[in-house]
This record gives C-alpha cells, sequence and structure tokens, in this order.
C-alpha cells in the first residue's frame, strides 16, 4: 500500500510516496517529487528510493512544531534537517505568526539526486518559498494520522 504526504509551498509541492515494507514495520520505501508551481515553470524532480523510518518522521513533525512555536523570537534560527540517509534536507526559516493558524514562514526543501555516474558529486535541487500556517498543520496533521496508523 502506498500513502502520500503532500507539502504544499507558494510556490512548489513536495509529495512523500510511502509505500510499506514487508518486512519492516518502522520504515517506508520512499520517493520524494518536487513540482514547481506550474505558473512559475515547468521543473519537476524525483528522487532516488529510499527507506525513512517513522522515527525520522516524528523528527520532521518536532522539528517544524518547535520552529513554529519560536516563530515570535526573531532571534532564533531553525537548523536544517537532514535525515540519515541523506534523501532530502529542510530548513524552516524567518516568518510571522499571528495565531496558531494564522502565520508564515520561508521554507527550503531540497532533494538529493542519486549519482548517475561515479564521476559526479552529489547534487542537491529544491527551492524556497512561503509557507503558510494552515498548509503546515495541514501537512502534520497528515503524518501524525500516518504515524499513528503504522504498528511500530
Amino acid at each position: 500500500m502506498i500513502d502520500k504526504l503532500f507539502l504544499n509551498t507558494e510556490g512548489y509541492q513536495v509529495s512523500f510516496d510511502l509505500k510499506t515494507l514487508p518486512d519492516r514495520t518502522d520504515a517506508f520505501d520512499t520517493i520524494i517529487h518536487f513540482r514547481l508551481d506550474p505558473r512559475l515553470g515547468n521543473v519537476a524532480f524525483t528522487s532516488f528510493p529510499a527507506h525513512l523510518t517513522c522515527e525520522t518522521l516524528q523528527r520532521l513533525v518536532t522539528y517544524l512544531e518547535q520552529h513554529i512555536a519560536q516563530l515570535e523570537d526573531e532571534s532564533f534560527k531553525s537548523y536544517v534537517f537532514v535525515p540519515l540517509n541523506l534523501q532530502f534536507q529542510l530548513q524552516a526559516l524567518a516568518g510571522g505568526i499571528n495565531s496558531p493558524d494564522d502565520g508564515e514562514f520561508g521554507l527550503r526543501f531540497m532533494i538529493n539526486m542519486e549519482q548517475p555516474d561515479v564521476d559526479l558529486t552529489s547534487v542537491d535541487v529544491g527551492g524556497e518559498a512561503v509557507v503558510t500556517l494552515e498548509e503546515i498543520n495541514h501537512f502534520l496533521a497528515s503524518v501524525k494520522h500516518l504515524l499513528a496508523n503504522t504498528s511500530h
């Protein structure tokens, strides 16, 4: 079974295709798709398949919730979130908050492209755009729902 998680910003969409592994209940075989908003151009790319653990998804939830909680502190800077498999990186940036559901912040998302040739170095591609708290809260609810329904 494949579950999909969507993270929508004002400039791009990231989708996670999570396929249940028959021999593991604590991880998913994951492919990540990045698609630029069509009004900005025709750019899309896909990550290499990699395992994404439930622990990593929980760490991502915690990372984003902590960032949202610190948005009112202008001196706070979130670190770059990178899973151990290096499949992607995400960094929540500065923004503003009016209420728990009203606000926005910058979000940088990069996908690591697998090396097609041993002579090439690793390449990360992605984008940076504003994301609303409404969209982030929707993404977080989807991840939490997935984790709650996964036996790990």
